[in-house]
């Protein structure tokens, strides 16, 4: 059956358009062997690797797409990777004395990342200009994770073994408040145009609801049995609670923040859930059955489960989704892999091998491009506009959308740090739609573009 973008939460300043890697490419984080799997998403293989550090637990891409940051757990460091050649080794930054760093969050702008050191009970803040530790700010006990709102103020560090949420003012890179939580809070869940968080508690079978506006604990919902991760419907309006002990999936209607019972049953320990665009189905991970569950999400059923690698953890849906990344741990002496599923058939198309020792934590690709405006606007039909934004690739394409069903692909006549000059095709009426897209599907926000002439503002003066 047919899916479109994902929406998919998981305890994972504007800037000028910039190129990048030219591929059509997903990442793979093998904690296992310490190296950063490149795939071919097209041919649905390895195209090479990067060595990183050791047990690398976390891959986050600034908006850019330019560069990508991998935390090293076990080697105290971040590494930092260039994508614009398809991904090579940068640098490598220490941010802790012995293990520690596992969670990754940046700010809107990119500007700056902030890395949960989980030992050193600390979290390190990263310039992404200079490549550096900016300063290291004393949190809670054993933090996990870390997550900057959408507008940039605060980051929230969840504490596991004390059980609060540290709030850091990222202006001045302080913690201003510890909120309490339940027992062994797992994540903090901020979803889009809403002003409540969620803080996961797996210890106490519940979550703590937080008042973003003013960063207080406003409740508490109980779900089901050890409850460590979350997805959410594309309006927000339904919260999926993934409850590794009960093996189940709770709901939740944020509107009330009522549980809708009964719980969705699923496979055993389940970890990371994805929900479709139309927000109709759910994809599970079963790390003791070794499967992924579909749902129906309107029925609340299970519709069937689909046999994947050995212990899988997370999952990530393609931007049109067509296909399912299922990144598996692996048991004993079965190594984890990359299990691709096609999602109209719901069956498994094929096993992406990562090596003898891999621990397939994470799937992730690039950003989608952001467009932030086309100018001149309006333009005569037929003429050069520049589209600013960031995110864009080598092979960005632009599309046009006039009267036609579908729209007209155009490739950019240049390309530069400033964004993608394009020749508009001639069209009738009086406007058309544009947008950005990159080879692996992902598309930018629409932006109409007027037909006619710009006129310069003259000021009256005095």
């Amino acid at each position: 059956m047919k899916r479109s973008i994902p929406s998919f939460f998981w305890a994972v300043a504007i800037c000028a358009a910039a190129l990048q890697t030219p591929g059509n490419v997903g990442y793979v984080v093998d904690n296992g062997t310490g190296q950063l799997w490149v795939v071919d998403l097209a041919r649905k293989q390895v195209d090479h690797s990067i060595s990183t550090g050791a047990s690398p637990a976390e891959m986050l891409i600034l908006p850019s797409n330019l560069l990508a940051f991998v935390s090293n757990h076990d080697a105290g460091t971040v590494s930092v990777l260039d994508l614009r050649d398809g991904g090579s080794l940068r640098s490598t930054i220490q941010v802790s004395q012995g293990p520690g760093p596992g969670s990754l969050s940046h700010t809107p702008d990119g500007l700056f990342v902030f890395v949960a050191n989980d030992t050193d009970n600390t979290v390190s803040v990263i310039d992404t200009t200079t490549l550096s530790v900016a300063t290291t700010i004393p949190v809670g006990d054993t933090p996990i994770q870390v997550n900057v709102d959408p507008a940039g103020r605060f980051a929230y560090v969840v504490n596991q073994n004390d059980g609060t949420v540290s709030v850091i003012d990222i202006n001045r890179n302080k913690v201003v408040k510890n909120l309490q939580a339940g027992s062994q809070p797992n994540q903090f869940a901020i979803l889009p145009n809403l002003n409540t968080a969620y803080v996961v508690n797996k210890g106490s079978n519940d979550l703590t609801l937080v008042d973003l506006a003013q960063n207080e604990v406003v409740g508490l919902v109980g779900v089901g049995g050890n409850p460590v991760s979350i997805a959410y419907s594309s309006d927000s309006t339904r919260l999926y609670v993934v409850n590794s002990g009960s093996n189940s999936i709770s709901v939740v209607n944020t509107a009330t923040n009522q549980r809708i019972l009964p719980d969705i049953p699923v496979g055993s320990q389940p970890a990371a859930m994805v929900v479709t665009y139309d927000s109709k189905f759910g994809y599970v991970s079963n790390g003791g059955s070794n499967t992924v569950s579909l749902l129906d999400l309107t029925a609340k059923t299970k519709e069937l489960d689909i046999v994947v690698g050995a212990a899988p953890f997370s999952l990530m849906l393609d931007p049109n989704e067509d296909f399912l990344y299922v990144a598996s741990i692996g048991s004993g002496s079965t190594p984890g892999r990359l299990t691709v599923i096609d999602v109209n058939r719901d069956q498994v198309v094929n096993n992406i091998a990562t090596g003898a020792g891999s621990a397939a934590v994470q799937f992730t690709m690039l950003n989608a491009p952001t467009l932030l405006e086309v100018a001149p606007n309006p333009a005569p039909s037929g003429s050069t506009v520049f589209l600013g934004g960031e995110g864009f690739l080598q092979s960005s394409q632009v599309r046009v959308f006039s009267a036609g069903p579908n729209p007209v692909i155009v490739a950019p006549v240049q390309r530069d740090s400033q964004g993608l000059q394009v020749a508009l095709p001639s069209f009738a009426g009086s406007s058309v739609v544009v947008d950005v897209l990159n080879p692996d599907g992902n598309s930018s926000e629409q932006i109409t573009l007027r037909s006619g002439t710009s006129t310069p503002r003259i000021d009256s003066g005095g």
